[in-house]
């Protein structure tokens, strides 16, 4: 009778909505089917816990590049040209009449 339960829960979509709200109750009536059913009907709980990983991974390594950003030199002073402003990229007439 259980193995004619848990092939129906396979297969039924519509009747989701009454079983997701049982889910406690059957998760204490039927131990052995609990993995299974987390599997089933749950997909999206995993996925957030493994999306929220991701996004504390990639706000730390950003917090990180800020420090490493604020700490470091700028290139101009590098290249000890920090009095003169970097080259206006809106502005290529001059560069191209040096060039020519």
């Amino acid at each position: 009778e259980t193995e004619a339960q848990s092939g129906e829960h396979n297969t039924a979509t519509t009747d989701d909505d009454s079983r997701s709200s049982n889910k406690v109750e059957k998760a204490e009536r039927e131990p052995r089917k609990t993995a299974k059913e987390t599997h089933l009907e749950s997909p999206n709980t995993k996925l957030s816990t493994k999306l929220a990983k991701v996004d504390e991974k990639q706000t730390r390594t950003r917090q990180s590049l800020l420090a490493l950003q604020r700490k470091a030199p700028s290139i101009y002073d590098a290249l000890g040209a920090s009095s003169q402003p970097p080259p206006d990229p809106f502005e290529p007439e001059e560069q191209q009449g040096q060039q020519t």
